[in-house]
């Protein structure tokens, strides 16, 4: 059964038991659908990480399903078999618990323990509890991540996050890309922007727009700057605000032949657990009975608010948006993370849009 949340302004659907997720969201007066939606259920089972707004934990794409972790010898299915990957994750197509929902508010729970199947081959118990809150901007999505283990995990977030296709987009990267090679996986090279640079608003219809990058903020008029993506469309600018521990960006579109974008916001690079010193892949280390939080958020301006300045970068500032997450994070780093990797959540102000944050 679908659970619908509504505060007047926006509409949000979730699937608890299709890997928790959010499959739509409407801004009401303008009609504006958010997320690309599946045409029923029977689509959303057959493809759980193509619509709204998937979880991937663990994120990307590990060689042959296989890692080494404190001297443990992990074994994750081989889902991607023509490439011989592990791929997506353990939690995308699951039952998730409902804890919690009010009007405009839900909170999830996806639980793995030593009772999971998979739990041989990925030996850590762990749960994700993710609370979903429709704003009068748009939509607030939250993460708390605890082992729930008696030795260390590696810790992996990520969304498959995917869109109907823009007129035109621009991600926050930086200035070059992640190689990849034949398998989907980085080679460990660095290589320039070719047909386009995603800072840069392009358009993406018709064109593969599939990339890995490391994840940098975007600059704004204003001299301020923000963690995240901007999509322009007909109706309005969606930005997509994400947290600063998501260190990477994947990005999918099928090869231009869809209609459709994926903006994937990831904490680790693809294939992390097995990257070599080269580049730092992101990797955080998570206690016994730690917790680490996460946070995006997805703000919509329609047009009639001011074309002109959708046309332009727009004005957020810097000042401080998130609440006090307890956040106790081991900070403890593998494969050469640096300083930049440990960054805290995301700060933004959105006075551009409508002051409104309750539900009414």
């Amino acid at each position: 059964m679908p659970l619908i949340l509504d505060n007047g302004i926006f509409r949000a659907e979730i699937i608890p038991g299709i890997g928790g997720n959010v499959i739509a969201l409407h801004h009401l007066s303008s009609g504006t659908k958010l997320l690309r939606e599946p045409t029923d259920l029977n689509e959303l089972k057959r493809f759980p990480e193509q619509f709204g707004l998937p979880v991937l934990f663990p994120p990307n794409r590990i060689e042959d399903g296989q890692f080494s972790f404190e001297g443990r010898r992990c074994q994750l299915p081989v889902n991607e078999r023509a490439l011989n990957n592990h791929l997506h994750g353990l939690a995308v197509n699951k039952p998730w618990k409902i804890i919690s929902s009010d009007k405009c508010s839900a909170e999830l729970q996806f639980v793995f323990t030593p009772a999971n199947p998979e739990y041989a081959g990925f030996p850590f118990a762990f749960s994700l509890k993710r609370k979903v809150e429709l704003t009068g901007q748009g939509l607030r999505d939250s993460m708390m991540v605890t082992n729930h283990g008696e030795w260390n995990m590696p810790l992996g977030l990520g969304y498959h996050s995917t869109f109907p296709a823009p007129l035109k987009m621009r991600i926050g990267t930086a200035d070059r890309q992640i190689e990849i090679g034949e398998r989907h996986l980085p080679t460990g090279r660095l290589t320039e922007w070719q047909e386009f640079d995603p800072r840069s608003r392009f358009d993406p219809r018709g064109c593969n727009i599939g990339f890995h990058a490391r994840a940098k903020c975007l600059d704004l008029e204003d001299g301020s700057s923000f963690h995240g993506a901007e999509l322009l469309y007909d109706s309005g600018l969606l930005r997509y605000m994400t947290d600063e521990k998501f260190s990477f960006w994947y990005t999918w579109n099928k090869r231009g032949e869809a209609d459709f974008v994926s903006v994937e916001p990831v904490s680790w690079m693809a294939n992390a657990l097995n990257q070599k010193e080269s580049l730092p892949a992101g990797v955080r280390i998570l206690a016994p009975g730690g917790e680490i939080a996460f946070r995006n958020e997805l703000l919509f301006c329609t047009v009639a608010h001011d074309l002109h300045n959708l046309l332009r970068p727009g004005k957020f500032t810097q000042n401080e948006y998130y609440e006090n997450q307890n956040d106790r994070e081991e900070n403890q780093p593998l494969h050469g993370i640096g300083n930049d990797d440990r960054q805290g959540s995301a700060h933004i102000n959105q006075a551009n849009f409508k002051n409104s944050d309750s539900c009414s």
